[in-house]
């Protein structure tokens, strides 16, 4: 008897902690998550930094640092300002457009594309937008301004 209360117990409190993050997953509007969007994102890696400002006028900056990953010489800088707009087609797969965005992946260093579309998710910790899931390359919110540092 006393282990089934515990797991009992135990199923409550799992419950009462992912309630509100599945409770938010399947019922946030465009407009909701898309308020959660605006922020500045900031990434780092053996490649170099880098810092997206998305600004909730649908125009981002994206700053890069490139260093080279074995003997951590610079190897120069880019900024590109584009738009970004909201993809998600579902609750379940949040898509995001930038255009145009600095690939950050170490075999396309330097590389500007025209469009780029990548995935991010809204759990948890806030937005973390994918750019290169298999090599670990991601920007992390940084701050809820949307505003560049320099701002």
């Amino acid at each position: 008897m006393k282990k089934q209360w515990i797991l009992g117990f135990l199923l409550l409190i799992i419950l009462l902690f992912t309630t509100p993050f599945v409770w938010w997953e399947v019922t946030a509007t465009r407009a909701m998550r898309e308020s959660k969007i605006p922020a500045t994102y900031s990434c780092e890696g053996a490649w170099g930094t880098s810092v997206l400002v998305l600004k909730p006028n649908h125009t981002f900056l994206q700053t890069v640092h490139f260093t080279n990953e074995y003997t951590g010489a610079d190897e120069g800088s880019k900024n590109v300002q584009g738009v970004w707009s909201d993809k998600t087609l579902s609750q379940w797969t949040y898509q995001l457009e930038l255009d145009p965005f600095v690939q950050l992946a170490p075999w396309q260093k330097h590389a500007v594309l025209e469009h780029f579309e990548t995935s991010y998710s809204m759990m948890l910790f806030g937005p973390r937008i994918n750019v290169e899931p298999g090599a670990g390359i991601y920007y992390m919110k940084s701050s809820t301004s949307g505003k560049s540092p320099a701002q």
